[in-house]
């Protein structure tokens, strides 16, 4: 799943509601938000390293939205500049994958971005529906168009029966779509009362998609009828949020103002983002303002879980990508420190001293300890 670590207020304010899904084999997972732990970085993870992606006029980022690791290189979302990039697992940089323009293989913006690790084809995804295809090294191969007058596409995903998973952002719709028939099949999950940020509702675990909202406790997964079902959901007891009780107004523009103005001041008790699991843990990032949050990680075989709010050494803990081996997260933005000498060795000290204020962002690769 992508989050903006940079972006704290999303651009759009959502109606939310649940429709019933089948809850046979969900379970919860019991967390204290408010019972925090000192956490060393070291307590989770073996080894840090950092990969300072090269600045150079070409490569020059505004902010990373998103990053995939495949084929020992990292693909970079830059939602502001609208670009794809591309660096080695050492930092260098290979290229983009496509540009923006109205020529061959160009396209207009950047929703989304998705690999499919078995055929190597990089698939773009455009805000007003078009799907652009290229190969690993960026090479365009097509692009079609989603049959749809919607122009709010913000998330997709390839589920393997040559059908594409639709997030809506405006419409609020989770929607299977069929490339061969070139129509929607069915709507997975509409919303119709209750709000939330918009933040990024779709990961991946297993080969399997997974379904989380912001203002919700409850995560979905894509079954093999493809439907929906409920998987798993949060229980954070007497700190669970009761939507009845936030007496919003009824006109929409009031709503919106209002909404944001109950999390600045913590009326809204939480927002969810940036969850994602692997075969070690489930991870959600609490958010109780624009400035306090816990992380949580729930370990699945000791049944345990881990909640703080930065690492013991004074770092924040900023994630993007995850895999049962390490997570790739962001290094230093703005007062967001992840990352200092004190948890490099000495090879990974002399490239955190190599940068400097101009220098690109740098992502930090954290490796799992193997007795987790």
């Amino acid at each position: 799943m992508k989050i903006s670590p940079i972006i704290l207020i999303f651009p759009f304010l959502m109606l939310i509601a649940c429709t019933k899904k089948n809850e046979s084999n969900s379970h919860s997972i019991h967390v204290n938000i408010k019972e925090e732990a000192k956490v060393s970085v070291f307590d989770l993870f073996e080894k840090v390293e950092i990969i300072p992606l090269e600045t150079s006029k070409k490569s020059l980022i505004n902010d990373i939205y998103q990053v995939v690791f495949f084929d020992n290189r990292f693909f970079v979302l830059d939602y502001r500049a609208m670009r794809l990039l591309t660096f080695d697992n050492r930092g260098k940089y290979l290229g983009d994958v496509g540009k923006m323009g109205d020529g061959p293989g160009e396209f207009f913006n950047i929703g989304d971005f998705v690999i499919d690790k078995q055929k190597n084809i990089v698939s773009i995804l455009t805000n007003t529906g078009s799907v652009y295809n290229y190969d690993i090294n960026g090479r365009f191969i097509d692009n079609y168009r989603i049959n749809s007058t919607d122009v709010a596409f913000h998330s997709f995903y390839p589920d393997g029966n040559d059908n594409l998973v639709l997030w809506n952002s405006i419409t609020q719709k989770l929607s299977l779509y069929s490339n061969k028939s070139n129509i929607f099949i069915k709507t997975l999950y509409e919303e119709e009362s209750d709000y939330e940020f918009s933040a990024s509702v779709l990961y991946e675990f297993n080969n399997i998609l997974y379904f989380t909202r912001s203002m919700s406790n409850e995560v979905y997964k894509l079954n093999k009828n493809e439907d929906l079902e409920l998987s798993y959901r949060w229980d954070f007891g007497i700190n669970n949020i009761d939507l009845t009780k936030l007496n919003l107004p009824k006109d929409l523009a009031d709503k919106n103002m209002k909404i944001v103005k109950m999390f600045q001041d913590s009326e809204i008790p939480y927002i969810l983002t940036g969850q994602n699991q692997n075969s070690i843990c489930y991870y959600v990032k609490v958010r109780f303002n624009m400035e306090d949050h816990v992380n949580v990680f729930h370990f699945k075989k000791q049944n345990k879980q881990l909640v703080f709010k930065t690492f013991k050494e004074g770092l924040h803990f900023i994630p993007l990508y995850w895999t049962d081996e390490f997570v790739i997260g962001l290094g230093n933005i703005s007062n967001s420190i992840a990352v200092n000498k004190s948890i490099l060795n000495e090879e990974n000290s002399k490239k955190f001293d190599s940068l400097t204020e101009i220098s690109n962002p740098c992502l930090v690769k954290y490796h799992f300890r193997t007795d987790l």
